[in-house]
C-alpha cells in the first residue's frame, strides 16, 4: 500500500511540473537567474539586526530559496514572496529595479524599514503579478505614483503610516499625496487598502472608486484630508456586502454628506471608525 502511495505521489509532481510547463526544483534549489537579480537588489540596501550585524549575511550560498526574507514556490523553485517586515532587523536603502527579473513575485512586504524619505519606485508598476504590496510605515514619500493601477492581480495594497512616530503623527506634514484615485479603480482584485496618513484633499473622486471595488473588505483612510462626498457620488454609490471594516477617522467628514453615503456603500459592516 505505501508503494503505491508513493508512486501516486511521485505521478502527481510529474503531472504538476508538465501542467506548470516548468521545469521542477527542490524547494532549496533557487533559479541562479533569479539568484543574481536578489543580489543586485542587495547590493542597493543595508540591513541590520539588532546586534548590529548584517541581517543578510545568509545571502551568500547558493541556496538562495532559503535566504531570509526569501520564499520560493515548492514545485518551480521561482521566487514568489520577499518580506523584510521582521521587528528584529531593519532594511534601509534605495529599492533596485533587479526586482523586475523577479517574473514569478507575488509578494513584497517592506513594513516597518527605513528608504529614506525615497519615493515608491514606478517600475513597481509592472511587477504584475503581485497580490501583495506592503510599503507601511517605511519611510516613503512623495506623490503615489499611478502605474500602481497596473497591479491587476493586487489583493492587499498598504501604503499608510509613513509619517514618523504614530504619536507625533497628528502634527507632521503628510508625506504621501495623491491627486485622483482612478487609478484604484482598475484593481478590481482589491480586499484591503490601507492609505492611512495620505493627503488625499485634491482625490475628489475617492468616494467613488471605493464604491466601485467589489471584493474590498477592509479599508483604511485615517487622517487623510478626505473632501467631502458630493450628492452626485451619492447617486452612483453601489450597495456592497464585502466591505466590513472602514476607518475614516480625524477627517472631519460632515455627517450630512458621510451617512447617506454609508448607507449605499455597505450593508455589511462590522467596524467602523469615522472619529
Amino acid at each position: 500500500m505505501s508503494s503505491l502511495r508513493s508512486h501516486k505521489l511521485v505521478l502527481f509532481f510529474a503531472i504538476s511540473c508538465l501542467l506548470l510547463q516548468e521545469k521542477c526544483t527542490d524547494a532549496s534549489e533557487c533559479r541562479q537567474s533569479e539568484r543574481k537579480a536578489l543580489l543586485e537588489f542587495k547590493h542597493s540596501l543595508q540591513a541590520m539586526n539588532s546586534s548590529g550585524n548584517d541581517a543578510l549575511s545568509s545571502w551568500k550560498s547558493e541556496e538562495c530559496c532559503l535566504w531570509l526574507g526569501v520564499n520560493c514556490n515548492r514545485l518551480t523553485g521561482y521566487v514568489e514572496m520577499l518580506g523584510f517586515s521582521d521587528r528584529l532587523w531593519v532594511v534601509a536603502g534605495t529599492i533596485s529595479p533587479s526586482l523586475l527579473k523577479l517574473h514569478h513575485l507575488t509578494s513584497l512586504n517592506l513594513n516597518s524599514n527605513d528608504f529614506n524619505g525615497s519615493l515608491i519606485p514606478e517600475f513597481f508598476g509592472s511587477l504584475k503579478k503581485l497580490k501583495l504590496l506592503d510599503l507601511s510605515n517605511a519611510n516613503f514619500r512623495g506623490p503615489i505614483p499611478s502605474l500602481l493601477g497596473n497591479l491587476s492581480m493586487l489583493e492587499t495594497l498598504r501604503l499608510g503610516g509613513n509619517g514618523g512616530d504614530v504619536t507625533y503623527r497628528h502634527n507632521l506634514k503628510k508625506i504621501f499625496s495623491v491627486g485622483k484615485l482612478e487609478w484604484l479603480s482598475h484593481l478590481s482584485r482589491l480586499k484591503e487598502v490601507d492609505l492611512s496618513f495620505t493627503n488625499l484633499s485634491n482625490a475628489n473622486d475617492w468616494s467613488q472608486v471605493i464604491s466601485h471595488l467589489p471584493l474590498l473588505q477592509n479599508l483604511s483612510l485615517r487622517h487623510c484630508d478626505l473632501p467631502s462626498i458630493s450628492s452626485s457620488s451619492l447617486s452612483l454609490a453601489n450597495s456592497s456586502t464585502s466591505l466590513t471594516y472602514l476607518d475614516l477617522s480625524d477627517n472631519n467628514l460632515p455627517s450630512s454628506a458621510i451617512y447617506p453615503w454609508l448607507f449605499n456603500v455597505s450593508s455589511n459592516l462590522v467596524s467602523l471608525d469615522l472619529l
